[in-house]
């Protein structure tokens, strides 16, 4: 019990993000519960150790935090440090909680919607001199 991490999981998640950064990559973070949601963390600290990943990682290799399971609709904001001034300056990302499929003793079933969430590309097949080896094709 005295191990904060006695999964490997933060290890497993710190080892990815670092292989993300050197590669310059921007990852998502899924996961099922958010460590220590309902404040009876059966292990020290994973609730900290979490957003001190988050903090070193944010913004420029976690894109963003999606979590589950607490049978509730909530956004979390993380902050710079743990900041104690929370503003646009300390913000880092956000976790998005999804709700549950079932309902749960006075709690709705899940109706969260990103709105305004846009991706880009470019297809890069159609750019014929982009495509030195013959692999895209024209088109």
């Amino acid at each position: 019990m005295s191990n904060p991490d006695n999964s490997g999981m933060l290890r497993f998640l710190t080892d990815e993000l670092q292989a993300a950064e050197d590669a310059g990559q921007r990852v998502w973070i899924l996961g099922h519960v958010l460590p220590g949601w309902d404040a009876t963390s059966a292990l020290p600290n994973p609730p900290n150790l979490l957003y001190q990943i988050i903090d070193r990682f944010s913004p420029h290799v976690i894109a963003n935090v999606f979590m589950g399971h607490i049978h509730d609709e909530v956004r979390y904001i993380y902050y710079a440090n743990n900041a104690t001034i929370m503003n646009a300056d300390t913000a880092l990302t956000t976790t998005w909680v999804g709700g549950s499929v079932t309902p749960l003793s006075g709690l709705n079933s899940g109706k969260l919607y990103i709105l305004e969430a846009y991706t880009w590309f470019s297809n890069v097949s159609s750019f014929s001199e982009l495509d030195s080896q013959g692999k895209f094709g024209a088109s």
